[in-house]
């Protein structure tokens, strides 16, 4: 049933498949019972029953059920070190996602050492596989140094492919490099494409520009405008609404 029409159009039935193939010791079928829990299609929702499913599901080698196993004690029980023993039993297993994730452990020191270059080598095994994420987090490594040596134009260069494989969000980060460089009606292009996606600092951004003259004449009202956009998206912009009062 994952992936067919009946998944979404009788999930109880779905749910009866899944248990019933996880019953057999199926570890698909563990998995897939544990994704029924996380997410409530066809039961109620349960973290704990779904993580008793994922371990079962890991322990007959599922490395979709370790990286699942990974977020539940990184994310729900908060424990760093299991969290990373799972993520690192399935990266060993080439997930791509757990790869990811191992990155984003050592980005911020979550059950190893906070290890920039180790956080970067696992970025970049990711993102050799394709992962979005990946692609574009090195994009904002390269931008800043973190981890590697600054490159603006490989950071271009990962955000930009990043947005091409749907990580709309990426295009800010191109915005934000043209305007540290001075080329603002380029920033705006990016700034713009990205507020049409929905990117909630796009609009923050934008609204900078007007403020301050950058790509457009100075335009209070439209930076107003913008701004109140970006936190009605959840941007917190007091800082930026002083500064817009100021003026």
């Amino acid at each position: 049933y994952m992936g067919s029409d009946d998944f979404e159009s009788n999930p109880e039935q779905t749910f009866y498949w899944f248990k019933e193939a996880a019953k057999k010791g199926d570890d698909m079928g563990l998995y897939n019972l544990g994704y029924c829990y996380k997410n409530g299609i066809g039961v109620t929702e349960d973290n704990e029953k779904a993580a008793e499913c994922f371990k079962k599901a890991a322990e007959l080698g599922n490395a979709d059920a370790m990286c699942e196993l990974g977020g539940y004690y990184r994310f729900v029980l908060f424990d760093p070190s299991k969290a990373k023993m799972w993520y690192q039993k399935a990266a060993d297993l080439g997930h791509v996602d757990a790869i990811n994730e191992l990155g984003d452990c050592y980005a911020v020191g979550f059950g190893v050492a906070e290890d920039a270059e180790k956080a970067v080598e696992y970025y970049k095994k990711a993102a050799d596989l394709g992962h979005v994420d990946a692609i574009n987090e090195l994009g904002y490594c390269c931008a800043v140094g973190y981890g590697l040596a600054e490159d603006t134009e490989k950071a271009v260069e990962y955000y930009k492919k990043a947005a091409d494989l749907g990580k709309i969000d990426a295009l800010l980060g191109v915005g934000v490099i043209c305007e540290n460089k001075g080329d603002f009606a380029d920033a705006v292009t990016y700034y713009t494409q990205a507020a049409e996606k929905g990117v909630p600092y796009a609009y923050l951004n934008l609204g900078k520009c007007y403020l301050e003259g950058k790509g457009f004449t100075q335009d209070l009202a439209k930076a107003e405008e913008l701004i109140n956009k970006a936190e009605e998206l959840g941007v917190e912009a007091s800082e930026i609404k002083e500064e817009l009062l100021d003026r």
